[in-house]
């Protein structure tokens, strides 16, 4: 899953629409802790220009034994980056640089 850009980032990708795909690992590694091991896996169910279906599967194991396993479907919207800055401006805001080089959004 590729991860979409952040429209506060000064260097937006072209496309920020997550790809559809298999079950991956996504933000979260794979993270031992004591005897558990802990998983988070995604697919992206569905994807279009501003938002997203995705499946979500946690998972605890104890060395090859699965003890728990939870699924969840979630949904994401990112709206491009063309609607927000027109919703910004059409409610009075300004474009701004901020710290580090990011944008930032001032009321006028």
């Amino acid at each position: 899953m590729q991860a979409a850009a952040h429209p506060c980032y000064e260097q937006l990708r072209p496309d920020p629409t997550p790809l559809p795909g298999l079950l991956s690992r996504t933000f979260v590694p794979r993270r031992p802790l004591g005897r558990h091991t802990y998983t988070v896996l995604s697919e992206i169910l569905e994807s279009d220009e501003e938002a997203f279906r995705a499946r979500y599967l946690y998972r605890v194991t104890e060395g090859e034994k699965v003890i728990s396993q939870d699924e969840i479907t979630g949904y994401a919207y990112r709206p491009v980056w063309d609607v927000i800055q027109r919703e910004l401006v059409s409610a009075g805001f300004t474009q701004t640089e901020g710290a580090e080089r990011l944008l930032a959004w001032r009321l006028a």
